[in-house]
């Protein structure tokens, strides 16, 4: 359950990029595993991981970073694309966050905090149910050209305020 959610939102927030490398980088090169330590406790290396997006042409795929948490659970997903130019950030952000209104049907909270440039959100599910699937929190940003996206699925709250320092820390080295 908790890949098929942060696998999701990843492929909607980037059906509309165009060239998914971040500018020749490897995504995991964007975070340290001490940044990831420092905003949400003990954290291995990242892993870089590559999927297909649904819907799109086979050879276009989803790079991401993947930071696995030693404590509390879970762990963090950096994606980062080349934004297509007739795609909006809001847009991008927009068809995200839409990935979890059948979520907030089954009774899931949300909340949303506009950081300027970053825009966050955070999904629960609902009471009595915190087993049955991660509590999500999520924050995008566009620079130079790029989108990132870091989403953290945990047992345990995570403040989008420390996933906003961690996708500032990946924009600082686009």
């Amino acid at each position: 359950m908790r890949l098929r959610i942060g696998a999701s939102v990843c492929a909607i927030v980037l059906l509309g990029a165009s060239n998914l490398m971040a500018q020749g980088k490897l995504v995991c090169s964007l975070l340290t595993a001490t940044e990831v330590a420092a905003a949400l406790g003990s954290s291995k290396a990242g892993v870089e991981r590559e999927m297909p997006i649904p819907g799109a042409p086979k050879e276009a795929t989803l790079k991401l970073c993947s930071w696995p948490l030693a404590s509390g659970g879970g762990g963090l997903q950096l994606s980062a694309s080349r934004m297509d130019p007739r795609i909006s950030f809001e847009s991008l952000v927009s068809q995200s966050f839409q990935a979890y209104e059948a979520l907030k049907a089954q009774g899931w909270t949300e909340d949303r905090k506009d950081f300027g440039g970053v825009k966050c959100l955070a999904v629960k599910p609902p009471a009595g149910k915190e087993e049955a699937a991660p509590l999500t929190t999520s924050c995008m940003a566009q620079g130079k050209e790029m989108f990132l996206a870091a989403t953290t699925m945990t047992k345990t709250p995570v403040s989008m305020d420390k996933v906003k320092i961690l996708i500032d820390s990946a924009m600082g080295r686009l």
